[in-house]
């Protein structure tokens, strides 16, 4: 990831962050049994996006069991990514943006429908990113 421009990732343990530090901004890939921890480490001004369910959980949910809005800090913001908000006008912005900067987006490999499995399993891997 960090060749992808991010400064740093974080694993969890036990559902928290191992760290004290604080950042400006927090991309929650785990789901909703990690979001209030996240915000724990959110500057002020600072943005936490939460985006999905990777926690593995077998029992998978999408909310945020006795969600507390106070649980955000004061001056922080918390938003969500979901893709049904695309739209062609966001689309082209994305493609300019690729374009002028020449951003290599070339797939590292493809998968047919069949080998989804596979597909899955590829991006598990540590250097899948």
């Amino acid at each position: 990831m960090k060749a992808a421009g991010y400064d740093d990732t974080l694993l969890d343990h036990q559902r928290r962050l191992q760290t004290e530090n604080h950042f400006d901004a927090i991309l929650e890939l785990v789901g909703p049994d990690t979001l209030m921890d996240s915000l724990t480490h959110l500057n002020v001004n600072g943005i936490t996006c939460f985006t999905g369910e990777l926690s593995g959980m077998d029992d998978a949910r999408w909310t945020v069991a006795d969600f507390d809005p106070f649980g955000i800090p004061a001056g922080a913001y918390l938003t969500h990514f979901s893709s049904d908000t695309a739209n062609a006008s966001d689309l082209n912005d994305l493609i300019k943006l690729v374009e002028t900067h020449h951003i290599d987006i070339k797939p590292a490999k493809i998968f047919d429908l069949v080998h989804t499995s596979d597909a899955q399993a590829a991006l598990d891997q540590a250097d899948s990113f």
